[in-house]
């Protein structure tokens, strides 16, 4: 039992504006070729204008050659352009397709050596690119490429006679493996690519009753093929399916459903919405190649070769757009091979085929087309944006304005931005800051309601000033306490060429700032000073320097003496110790901090009583203890916690 591929379901509004449900009139020759014409696709372009791809031949058998295309603008048909550019070559089957941003894929296959090539041609120097070739040696028939709007194509093809069925892709610009997708006998098919970046693939592959059946794929950018879906809707065998997905990326299916597959005496053409219940849009008769495309309102569109496979008579085309499928409209046409079908970005639907003719003085096939409405050039989508400030220091908060743009439907675009740091924005006006120095490519991206795109990228030069090295001196760079010490940092600019701030830290727990300072050493020690340099976006910088401060080496004070009174000793007692000493000449006057004052009592320990002062050289002590016996003792304090010895008072 088949396996049903089951999507949401969404309900479609009709644009009424536009006048759908019409049958396909303003038929134009766009070229007369004196040669037969075979396979003869179109494509609409972002901009309306039509492209038409074909090979010459007469019967399948007889076909092959160069590979041709002209375009149609509603006013003026191209020269046709010989793609394969030598005229020896038997390419054979071409497809044409246009990616959302405007480029046109054309592909072909060349069945002698089962090879695919393409060629790309750029919307914006509106030229054509180098052959690629796409794989050689698996299979060259029906080809069709595809390319989502991040550049990512899918090359779907095949090896008829060998009954395999293969794809390729490249994605982020590197070409994977060729994947082949069929299991049994495989052959017929193509691909898509919806808005959402997924492609779709359908194909027939013989079943175990041995009939074709349509089976089903897809993937995105980032994973692998699916697995696969049998399709519903085949009472006999299917042939030729083809695949379209509408503005709501649901994937539509048409195939020829054949009730006698050995005889082909004719088919009807089914059409199957994935999700949805399969239909017949065109009822029995002698046909093939049915070609589905949706509009930009999610309306299907069909069209089929009526007639033989080499012997056609004309095409047959419907439309679902109205609610309900018209009644197939028939267009005369002699001998022709595969309908081309396309749908613009405005809602027009074209069809082309060729016409075998021998009237007037001439031989050889038409190549026309039929349009619901009158092609006609429509406005491209050109994204472009100014910015300001152009450049200046980071942080650098930027403005940017999108020129205005509208949509085929009349309404404004979307714009969004890419601003080549990580960040990104919408709207047509944006605000980002620069955090950081270079040169950023800044990218707009506009797109329509029609899933029309267009991209500009400009860069934008951010200017960055390294950050100097932290530098200083200082002077002197030795001494004893306290000594005071001139520090000067090499001046430094930030990021906005301004000066830096200039943090100090002593490393005797003093700090400063400014690029200039002064700090006194109180003690002696070795001292690590550290400058850190402060941009105006908090970028630092720091430099570690030590200064050593002398120990001094104060000497005892000289020339000691003391003298005992008593007093009121018949009535209360009292001891007066006057001590007196005089300074070292042998001391650094500037290196002495002050005197120390000791003393003990009896057999006890030495005390200070007093610190004085370096010019202070005498002291008194009274008592009225009369009982303990007291020694003195003076030392010379140094700055930094330096002492002398100590000279005792006799």
């Amino acid at each position: 039992m088949k396996r049903v591929l089951v999507l949401s379901a969404c309900v479609v509004l009709l644009f009424t504006t536009l006048q759908y449900g019409q049958p396909l009139t303003h038929e134009k020759i766009l070229y007369h070729s004196e040669a037969g014409v075979r396979w003869t696709q179109c494509v609409f372009g972002p901009d309306g204008v039509l492209w038409v791809i074909w090979v010459p031949g007469n019967t399948n058998a007889q076909s092959g050659g160069p590979i041709w295309v002209l375009s149609y603008d509603g006013n003026t048909v191209s020269m046709p352009a010989n793609l394969t550019n030598i005229s020896t070559i038997k390419a054979n089957r071409p497809h044409i397709s246009v990616s959302p941003k405007g480029q046109i894929l054309a592909s072909w296959g060349v069945v002698g050596t089962k090879s695919v090539y393409m060629r790309i041609r750029d919307h914006k120097t509106k030229t054509w690119g180098e052959i690629i070739p796409v794989a050689e040696g698996y299979g060259g028939d029906e080809p069709c490429a595809q390319m989502d709007k991040n550049g990512n194509i899918h090359v779907f093809f095949s090896d008829e006679s060998g009954g395999q069925i293969f794809v390729r892709s490249r994605i982020n610009g590197v070409w994977e493996n060729v994947v082949k997708l069929s299991q049994g006998r495989g052959k017929q098919g193509s691909l898509a690519v919806g808005s959402d970046g997924r492609a779709h693939a359908v194909w027939i592959e013989k079943g175990a009753s041995g009939l074709y059946e349509n089976v089903y794929t897809n993937r995105t950018a980032t994973t692998s093929w699916y697995t696969r879906e049998g399709l519903p809707g085949e009472s006999g065998a299917s042939n030729h399916p083809w695949i379209a997905v509408g503005p709501n990326n649901k994937a539509i299916v048409a195939w020829q459903d054949i009730s006698h597959p050995d005889l082909e005496n004719g088919s009807e053409i089914r059409v199957l919405e994935l999700g949805s219940t399969w239909e017949t849009v065109i009822s029995f008769m002698m046909q093939h190649f049915p070609r589905v495309i949706v509009d930009r309102h999610n309306k299907i569109h069909v069209a089929c070769q009526t007639g033989g496979g080499d012997f056609g008579s004309g095409l047959r085309y419907t439309n679902n757009v109205k609610g309900t499928w018209m009644n197939p409209q028939q267009l005369l046409a002699s001998m022709p091979k595969v309908p081309g079908l396309s749908a613009d970005p405005a809602g027009n639907v074209a069809a082309t085929m060729s016409s075998w003719t021998t009237t007037g003085n001439h031989t050889g096939s038409d190549i026309k087309v039929w349009s619901l409405n009158p092609i006609k050039k429509i406005p491209v989508l050109e994204a472009d944006f100014t910015y300001a400030p152009t450049t200046g220091y980071f942080p650098l908060p930027v403005k940017f304005t999108a020129t205005k743009a509208f949509g085929v439907d009349g309404k404004e675009v979307g714009y969004d931005w890419d601003f080549g740091d990580g960040g990104t924005g919408s709207g047509r006006i944006a605000n980002h800051t620069f955090q950081t120095g270079g040169t950023f490519d800044v990218t707009l991206t506009i797109s329509d309601d029609a899933d029309r795109s267009d991209s500009l990228t400009k860069s934008i030069a951010i200017n960055y000033t390294p950050l100097p090295a932290a530098q200083f001196t200082f002077s002197p760079t030795t001494g004893y306490p306290p000594l005071p010490v001139n520090f000067a940092a090499t001046e430094a600019l930030g990021a906005d060429g301004k000066e830096v701030k200039y943090g100090w830290d002593f490393g005797d727990g003093g700090t400063g700032s400014g690029r200039t300072t002064v700090h006194t050493y109180l003690t002696a020690g070795t001292f690590d000073v550290t400058l850190t340099i402060t941009d105006n976006i908090n970028r630092t910088n720091s430099l570690t320097k030590s200064i050593l401060v002398l120990k001094t080496n104060p000497l005892v004070p000289v020339g000691l003496s003391a003298t005992i009174t008593l007093s009121q000793f018949w009535k209360n007692p009292e001891i007066t110790f006057n001590l007196f000493w005089a300074t070292n000449p042998d001391n650094i006057p500037e290196h002495i901090e002050a005197y120390a004052i000791y003393m003990k009592e009896d057999s006890g320990d030495y005390i200070r009583l007093l610190t004085l002062s370096p010019s202070t050289l005498s002291v008194s002590f009274k008592f009225t203890d009369m009982t303990k016996k007291r020694s003195f003792a003076i030392s010379s304090l140094g700055y930094g916690g330096t002492e002398s010895t100590w000279g005792y008072f006799k």
